[in-house]
């Protein structure tokens, strides 16, 4: 599997590129108490820069697990797997953050 150094060096290139997102909001009731959960999703699941990211990770023998905000996911590790964040900025733009690991 790939080094700390290798996944830097094979994502850093994708850091700060804009992703188009949707933001989402749904309200959820539990106990008898309302809540709005905010969250994001995509806008075009075929997004250019996402497919170049799950191709690189390919190549390395990865596969890709997309943070957006709100995403809510296990806790388990999986070794052959790379985790993506993306964040919205100050601008409101969705970006890939710069920060890329294994689990």
């Amino acid at each position: 599997m790939p080094s700390r150094d290798d996944i830097s060096r094979i994502f850093n290139k994708f850091a700060g590129q804009e992703i188009a997102v949707t933001e989402t909001s749904r309200t959820i009731t539990i106990g008898g108490k309302s809540q709005t959960r905010t969250g994001a999703r995509l806008a075009d699941p075929e997004n250019s820069v996402i497919a170049e990211i799950r191709e690189a990770a390919a190549e390395a023998g990865l596969r890709v697990r997309l943070w957006l905000p709100g995403s809510v996911g296990t806790r388990d590790f999986r070794p052959d797997r790379v985790n993506v964040h993306v964040e919205k900025e100050a601008d409101g733009k969705y970006r890939v953050a710069g920060r890329f690991n294994i689990g």
